[in-house]
């Protein structure tokens, strides 16, 4: 029971490091990186969501980038200024609007937790996880970001409220891959799901395989910007993590090496050079 009431902290400790990460242009660095992006501002994150030509367009890049302001100035400033921006104007599909600001809670509370504010952090998870339940038709992305949402829960939960969460999250994994078995962001959800449940408890038999259709794969969301396309690149991340763990050293190699040539410029993927 201990071990497995271990599993969400533990997941939630290598979120923080996965998501957490600069938001780099492939082939770019530098003073010509920079050039590239909006200055650093609230008031230019709010002016580059403003003047896409449909409201939610390119709003995953959006949010990362703010994402990437508030890491390094380590407050919630960009992220918080983006939501009341989509919580004014967040276009006329309720759902969709809902989930872009329930990721940037996910992310708000990645940020808070590392600065130890848990009341923001607590407060933030706690929003996503309204702002997605009040969703009457869930999608298979919806489902994906509560299970992501409720593993992040699990360090503000009372005594005895842990197994709960783990089974709620099993259900909603369960609910979103009845509706799109294909789904990147479920099959990596639930493959970070496995990755930490102790063995004994069923645990490390999944991850491999869910992790390797996550990378394997289509992204069925690629040709709309108003979508998220997250996961892929985590999923490299702990593929090399599980094979490291299980004494498999070329095949983590392997899937190095190809999460390097998918993502060149990946900080997360990157930080296992040294293994090899």
């Amino acid at each position: 029971m201990k071990a497995l009431c271990m599993l969400i902290g533990l997941l939630f400790m290598q979120l923080e490091i996965a998501w957490s990460r600069p938001i780099v242009d492939s082939g770019n660095s530098g003073s010509t990186q920079k050039s590239r992006f909006i200055k650093n501002t609230i008031d230019a994150y709010i002016l580059e969501f403003s003047n896409n030509d449909t409201v939610l367009n390119d709003i995953q890049y959006i949010i990362q980038k703010a994402f990437n302001d508030d890491i390094v100035n380590k407050n919630v400033k960009a992220l918080t200024s983006l939501e009341t921006s989509l919580e004014q104007d967040g276009g006329k599909d309720v759902n969709l609007n809902n989930y872009w600001i329930a990721y940037i809670n996910c992310l708000k509370t990645i940020v808070a937790q590392q600065q130890k504010d848990s009341a923001t952090a607590k407060a933030s998870d706690e929003k996503g996880i309204k702002l997605l339940e009040r969703n009457e038709t869930k999608g298979a992305e919806d489902y994906a970001l509560l299970a992501l949402l409720r593993g992040l829960s699990f360090p503000f939960a009372s005594a005895g409220e842990e197994m709960n969460i783990y089974y709620e999250i099993e259900h909603l994994l369960t609910n979103g891959l009845g509706l799109d078995k294909k789904n990147v962001r479920l099959q990596y959800v639930q493959a970070v799901l496995d990755f930490y449940t102790p063995s004994e408890y069923g645990g490390g038999y999944k991850a491999e395989k869910l992790l390797i259709n996550a990378i394997e794969w289509p992204e069925t969301n690629i040709d709309n910007p108003q979508l998220p396309t997250w996961g892929k690149e985590e999923a490299y991340d702990f593929l090399v993590q599980y094979y490291l763990r299980e004494n498999k050293k070329e095949s983590a190699k392997k899937y190095f090496k190809e999460g390097i040539f998918n993502f060149p410029n990946s900080t997360i993927i990157l930080r296992h050079k040294a293994s090899f």
